[in-house]
């Protein structure tokens, strides 16, 4: 005889989480699943053995030890501005992201190419030239989770995300001049800002 199993329906969702999400339309643990799943093809990539890999493993063998108690790059930063600050800050980046995502040229959102990291698979080459790889998800990730403690620290990111577009992307393409769009345009609106 089959014993009956307990089924939980809670999907751990919090009533602010529902809020927000029937709020915006969009759902935030989305971005971090997708996220996750492209990580995920990272890795699997990766441990393929891949001749990426390979020429990887072989660099690793030769470092000393030293370098396992470095922190992670993206780890969260200990806040040290106060609460208050901290939440204005948060939305003035918010809305320099809202006015990125709003840009269209034509029907054709201009911020579109950069929300999420290319894929492993699709775009090895990518990796292999872009040593900090950064979506538009990632930097709205961080803002969520108090990452920056400054608007240059923003800034950085904003910069190190249309930098590697233009390094990866023949000037003249579609992706460069959005990226020098956007790029300019987050440019102007921080100084409005200050």
């Amino acid at each position: 005889m089959r014993a009956r199993g307990d089924v939980n329906y809670d999907d751990s969702m919090s009533e602010a989480r529902f809020v927000k999400m029937v709020e915006t339309g969009v759902d935030p643990g989305a971005r971090k699943r997708k996220r996750k799943e492209l990580e995920q093809e990272a890795v699997e990539f990766w441990d393929e053995g891949s001749v990426f890999g390979a020429a990887e493993e072989e660099e690793e063998e030769g470092e000393d030890e030293d370098d396992e108690d470095e922190e992670e790059p993206h780890r969260k930063k200990q806040r040290t501005t106060n609460p208050v600050e901290q939440n204005n800050r948060n939305k003035k980046l918010n809305s320099i992201l809202q006015a990125l995502q709003s840009s269209f040229d034509r029907n054709r959102a201009r911020c579109e190419l950069f929300m999420v990291l290319p894929s492993p698979k699709d775009y090895a080459d990518y990796y292999r030239l872009i040593k900090d790889p950064i979506d538009i998800t990632t930097i709205s990730q961080r803002i969520e989770d108090d990452y920056y403690n400054s608007i240059s620290s923003f800034q950085a990111d904003i910069d190190l995300l249309f930098n590697n577009a233009k390094r990866y992307n023949v000037e003249g393409s579609q992706v460069h001049t959005d990226a020098v769009f956007l790029q300019n345009l987050c440019h102007s609106l921080l100084k409005e800002l200050s």
